[in-house]
């Protein structure tokens, strides 16, 4: 239950950064507050969930995993909404930050 509990921690946590940060663009490139409002309200609660995440793994592995998932969901964001497209080393790059997020998760 432990291990379902932590990646629940931090997926959630990544994907809350990770829309934050796409919101923060937004509200850079238009000048939308509702996109600014939501940031301010949903930061604070990315952050304690990454508290939480950090209760049941060290600083520095749980840091390590929800960095290499915002990597990889911005890269996944480009790939399937920008349509941009990776050369065969970008998607080796990113396999490998995949098997990383795998062995930090193990105990």
């Amino acid at each position: 239950m432990t291990s379902l509990i932590l990646w629940a921690y931090t997926i959630g946590a990544a994907a809350m950064f990770i829309l934050c940060d796409s919101l923060a663009a937004n509200w850079g490139k238009t000048k939308d507050l509702k996109s600014l409002i939501i940031v301010f309200l949903l930061g604070p609660i990315a952050y304690v969930v990454f508290g939480l995440l950090n209760q049941t793994k060290s600083l520095a592995i749980s840091s390590g995993m929800v960095n290499i998932l915002l990597i990889a969901g911005n890269v996944l964001v480009g790939v399937l909404i920008f349509r941009e497209i990776l050369s065969p080393r970008e998607w080796l790059g990113l396999g490998f930050g995949v098997v990383a997020l795998i062995l930090m998760s193990s105990k």
